[in-house]
């Protein structure tokens, strides 16, 4: 028994707890030889795996050219990879664990060598939706049973889903697109990827992977749109390529294809954070506000009660949101599609789920590729975690062990899968499949749910419901939907604690036969969809950290315009202004076609102008000046543009989004002007927590105190010594990369020591010229 207690640890933010001593024996023979001949491990097992999931080097022939890339159009980060699995395993944010980024990670702002996002969402906040999502596909050839997967969910390691090993065939990678400049793009950002389950090379199968032939393209879309900015499309092609493998034309019958999702909601900080959560699946929606009733179909997981922090919700860690699955497209209509939860974890009581008669020959985990396409293939659909109690008294469902039953209820380490079959797949034919990851806001508004008994009616799906419908309504006109005007392009200037931003209007210039004028693109922008020339004005927000919730809106422009009500109360959409009357009649339409008007927005106009001229062009910019801030303090600054909408279809306006075209900005202080280098804060007190230290994401460690050099040369190296003239530090400052002339120093010193107290001089030399500055600073202990 001393062994079966220390096998109890926390692993990948996981808590298992043991199983009855003879099956514990049982999995530890298993995994001891398992792991000899190929390195796999149980997730969350309590055992540490040996080797991560870093990408091999694809330098032999046959290792898969394996990838991963993540989505950051818009604020849901959801990694993508090219071999059969979504979300990164993030867990407590631990590399050794998770998928980490590479030099492969695409267009998105992340840190080489550290773990991926998942799904986090917001972007940059460190909450988290998902552990890991995953392809399951099943079928019988000639009478014989397949499986195929992309991630067991269970044992790490068991991938049998993997692209080729070409590193120069965009086949075997992840190729990235964007409709801003590529027209073959589908969304603002589309990863494309093709694997198969052909690929046998041991070092990446398990030994008893059978290939069923079986190729798979997948392509996956994000927005950055106010009302897509919260989920992405996965559009995945199934192809019987059995005579390229097998050489024979054995059709792929009763096939069911499952989507297998473990959640994990929390912030990555926040200890054991998988162990609470609960699942659902919303069928229909009841509109409060309208009263109107849509079917949904989403299935979801979210955190029992948000993770309050002293009663109350903190933006920066409680994960109120719940994610969300749904299905847009399956190759039949009137396919049979089922839903199955259950909860994984090493003592057999705790592991299980429903089951509804005639009973299955499992009831939790369904370890094993025949288990798995038995729960693909059963046509169940489960009742939500929060009815276990009450569902287990029909007699239609077996009940879960008496002793832990309430337990399970209230939110556990929970799993689903979405499944649907069965189909049938010719040689060379494909079936396809969409469906829409999402995560959507508010589930949880009430801080006083008690995460130990919480209240199922305090639960909030409108969002959810909301968030669906959308992804309805893009999937079904074709991936596209209403989109704002393009942000325009800003230029800044910061001297004097100010900062002054600057966009275009117009110019003019003279072509030789007549003086002609250009406006901005921004303004003249027609909705592709709603096919309004709707642009209606700008926005200026400002935040401390580039996160969505810490934008405060410094000033807000829009045109003089009105909407209009017809008298029976429905709207149309007038762009113009109406001047001088509460009512009109609309030209051409019937005597009684009266409608009446409200002013629409602010209506305050236009932004202040600033004129220059360039080469005989006359340009004329909107400009904005923010003063009054402190030097040397991180500000994020974005100019946005917001169109009117349409009214008559009840769409909302539209803004352009913030984070993805957010100014860095640093504000230089009067000693701007002399390119002086200096120093803040100076003297640096260890009893301060100065806003420059400040990541609203992550917990404040030793690390994150920071010393900030200003006035930088562009390139330059900077020197820190004792007064003994000992070398601290040595730092590199290069403008091109950064955008900003300043650079920050963690007060650790080059052999990764706190330094102590006292007077520590600092020498800036400029590379271009090797001039040097001198000065000193303090810190106090």
């Amino acid at each position: 028994m001393l062994l079966y207690k220390s096998f109890n640890s926390t692993v990948r933010g996981k808590t298992m707890t043991g199983k009855f001593y003879f099956l514990f024996i049982v999995i530890i023979i298993s995994i001891l030889c398992f792991n000899l001949a190929f390195g796999e491990h149980l997730i969350g097992s309590g055992t540490r795996p040996e080797r991560s999931y870093a990408r091999a080097v694809a330098a032999q022939d046959g290792i898969p050219n394996t990838q991963e890339k993540f989505h950051c159009a818009g604020e849901l980060y959801l990694t993508i990879s090219n071999w059969g699995f979504f979300g990164s395993q993030r867990g407590d944010d631990n590399p050794y664990y998770c998928i980490v980024a590479y030099n492969n990670w695409g267009s998105c702002d992340w840190t080489s060598g550290t773990c991926l996002p998942s799904a986090e969402y917001p972007g940059g906040s460190g909450i988290e939706y998902l552990f890991q999502g995953a392809l399951w596909i099943g079928a019988v050839v000639e009478g014989d049973t397949f499986v195929s997967i992309g991630e067991d969910g269970w044992i790490t390691g068991w991938n049998q889903l993997f692209p080729g090993a070409d590193l120069t065939s965009e086949q075997d990678s992840i190729v990235e697109r964007s409709s801003f400049d590529d027209s073959n793009a589908v969304s603002q950002q589309d990863f494309i990827a093709v694997f198969s389950d052909t690929v046998m090379n041991s070092a990446y199968v398990p030994p008893e992977h059978r290939p069923m032939g079986l190729k798979v393209k997948q392509s996956s879309y994000a927005w950055g749109y106010d009302y897509a900015k919260n989920f992405v499309f996965i559009d995945y092609t199934f192809e019987n390529i059995r005579p390229e493998y097998y050489g024979d034309s054995a059709t792929l019958e009763d096939m069911y294809i499952g989507i297998y999702l473990d959640g994990d909601v929390g912030h990555i900080d926040t200890p054991d954070y998988a162990q609470d959560d609960i699942t659902g699946f919303l069928r229909y929606f009841v509109d409060p506000y309208t009263g109107d009733t849509t079917e949904v179909n989403v299935a979801w997981l979210a955190d029992n009660e948000g993770d309050t922090k002293l009663g109350r919700f903190s933006r920066d860690t409680s994960p109120t949101g719940a994610m969300g699955l749904m299905v847009l497209q399956t190759p039949n209509p009137d396919i049979e599609t089922s839903y199955n939860w259950w909860i994984s974890n090493i003592d057999e009581t705790y592991d299980w789920g429903p089951d509804r008669r005639p009973f299955e020959p499992f009831d939790g985990t369904p370890e094993g590729l025949t288990n798995k396409y038995i729960i693909m293939s059963n046509g169940e659909f489960d009742y939500d975690q929060t009815e276990i109690m009450d569902s287990s008294e029909s007699g239609m469902w077996l009940p879960p062990p008496p002793e832990v039953g309430p337990n399970l209820q209230n939110g556990y380490d929970t799993r689903f899968l979405l499944s649907f079959g069965p189909l049938n797949v010719p040689v060379a034919e494909s079936v396809k499949v969409v469906i829409a990851f999402m995560v959507a806001e508010d589930f949880h508004t009430d801080p006083s749910n008690s995460a130990d008994d919480p209240d199922r009616d305090k639960y909030n799906l409108t969002n959810l419901a909301y968030t669906a419908n959308w992804c309805k309504l893009v999937f079904e006109n074709g991936y596209k939907g209403p989109q704002p005007p393009d942000p325009p392009s800003v230029r800044y200037t910061t001297s004097n604690n100010s900062v002054t931003l600057y966009w275009p209007k117009c110019k003019t210039y003279n072509t030789g036969d007549g003086e002609v004028t250009e406006y901005s693109e921004t303004e003249e922008e027609i909705d592709p969809i709603t096919l309004l020339k709707d642009f209606e004005g700008y926005r200026i927000w400002v935040a401390e950290a580039n996160l969505e919730s810490y934008y405060t809106m410094l000033i807000s422009w829009d045109k003089i315009d009105y909407k209009a009500r017809y008298s029976n109360g429905a709207w149309i959409d007038t762009l113009a202004p109406i001047w001088g009357i509460d009512s009109f009649r609309v030209p051409g339409t019937a005597l009684d076609s009266t409608y009446v008007r409200d002013k629409y927005g602010f209506n305050f106009w236009p932004p202040p102008e600033t004129t220059y001229n360039v080469a005989g062009t006359t340009f004329i910019d909107y400009m904005y000046r923010v003063e009054h801030l402190l030097a040397g303090r991180d500000l994020y600054f974005v100019v946005t543009a917001f169109d009117f909408g349409q009214i008559s279809k009840d769409l909302n306006s539209l803004e352009s989004n913030k984070r993805n075209n957010a100014l860095h900005i640093v504000p230089k202080g009067e000693a701007a002007a002399s390119k002086k280098v200096t120093v803040v804060p100076n003297p640096y007190r260890i009893d301060t927590r100065y806003p420059i230290e400040e990541d609203p994401t992550r917990t404040w460690t030793e690390y994150s105190r920071k010393i900030r050099f200003l006035n930088l040369p562009k390139k330059s190296t900077i020197r820190i010594f004792t007064v003994d003239g000992d070398l601290v530090r040595k730092l590199q400052h290069d403008y091109d990369d950064s955008g900003l002339d300043t650079e920050d120093w963690d007060l650790i010193s080059r052999n990764d020591q706190a330094v102590v107290s006292g007077i520590y001089i600092f020498v800036v030399t400029e590379e271009d010229t090797g001039e040097s500055q001198e000065g000193t600073f303090v810190i106090i202990k």
